[in-house]
């Protein structure tokens, strides 16, 4: 089970762990097909948020072990899941908006699916450089999202201008410090799709591919968190192209 908190386990084992009583429970309510146990300290009686009559495996552990993998310390029980199979990217940019992620850190790649996610992306591409989307980090962060998030896997991001040809190469747009504000872009109503940089490096060396969107900033800072960066992007394109909701 401790292989399975890291990255290259989820990914090996094809399972993951999820933790925090309120996404726990969601998980539990709206995708528990992925479920395949859920693992409580030795001495727990009562389960809520478990279906009746389930068949859920529970899984006892020592106190001393459940607090070791118990890496957020919820001090609740946490689920076992098994990954979902990502379909592979087809090359094309569908309806709206299609959002490229390159991001490593786990974190980052779980708050981005949640933000493209509230802000009605289409599809979202994990590019080879990516975190797994599946990582207990990242479902903590999308709190659950990524279960039922729009994802597929796509290319690496230095073979994405050779993956994409055509019209669809001059419609994805690279969020970079050098690029038009964003502020001026016009989206329109049509597909696009939008590629952050990795952490750190940005965009290194696919600067001049890509036509390139800045989000102004004031004050003494270099850069924003990738995440949060991606997060203004969607919302100053959701703004302008979704009717207002009552």
């Amino acid at each position: 089970m401790k292989r399975i908190l890291k990255g290259k386990g989820v990914k090996k084992y094809r399972q993951s762990l999820v933790f925090g009583k309120k996404i726990v429970c969601e998980v539990l309510k709206r995708h528990g097909q992925y479920v395949t146990g859920i693992v409580v300290p030795e001495g727990i009686k009562n389960l809520v948020g478990l279906p009746p009559g389930s068949s859920i495996r529970v899984l006892e552990l020592s106190k001393s072990l459940f607090k070791e993998i118990d890496q957020f310390k919820t001090n609740s029980p946490f689920l076992m899941v098994s990954r979902p199979v990502l379909p592979s990217w087809s090359g094309r940019l569908g309806p709206g908006c299609t959002l490229f992620v390159p991001f490593q850190d786990p974190e980052n790649v779980g708050a981005v699916i949640r933000s493209a996610v509230a802000f009605g992306v289409g599809e979202i591409v994990l590019l080879q450089e990516s975190a797994d989307p599946f990582h207990p980090k990242s479902i903590r962060s999308s709190a659950g999202v990524v279960f039922g998030a729009p994802l597929s896997q796509g290319p690496a991001l230095k073979d994405l201008n050779r993956v994409v040809t055509g019209s669809d190469l001059v419609r994805i747009f690279a969020l970079h410090m050098e690029g038009i504000d964003i502020r001026d872009f016009r989206f329109g109503e049509g597909s696009f799709g939008l590629l952050p940089g990795l952490e750190g490096p940005g965009i290194s060396g696919l600067s001049h591919t890509f036509q390139s969107l800045k989000i102004p900033m004031v004050g003494r800072v270099e850069s924003l968190n990738a995440a949060t960066a991606v997060a203004i992007a969607l919302y100053e394109w959701s703004r302008r192209v979704m009717p207002p909701q009552e």
